[in-house]
């Protein structure tokens, strides 16, 4: 059940209007979980900074159960920089990718 929240200085003009389904889908195909478990949230037009400039930055973190670990980070990093460059062209130095390990008793879900 993958999480994403990412959040860009760039103005809501210049985020595609569709950028939540494709990263849904980005996320879905790098972790292998279906992207019917996969929820993701967009923040264009926020206020922040990298290095202390305004140039076009972001931060996408990214909460999952299990797949995460100093081995096969590295393998999801590289699709998610490659897509950030090419969609929004931000410099990946500027692009901000956080892992969040979560434990199965840490989500709600239906009964």
């Amino acid at each position: 059940m993958p999480l994403c929240t990412f959040h860009t200085n760039l103005p809501k003009e210049r985020v595609p209007h569709d950028l939540h389904k494709q990263i849904s889908d980005l996320i879905s195909k790098i972790l292998d979980k279906p992207e019917a478990k996969v929820t993701v949230i967009v923040h264009p037009d926020t206020q922040m900074c990298r290095g202390g400039s305004d140039d076009p930055t972001c931060m996408l973190e990214i909460w999952s159960i299990g797949v995460f670990s100093a081995e096969k980070n590295p393998k999801y990093s590289g699709p998610i920089y490659q897509f950030v460059k090419e969609k929004l062209e931000i410099a990946e130095d500027k692009i901000v990718i956080v892992y969040h390990d979560l434990k199965a008793e840490e989500l709600a879900k239906p009964n």
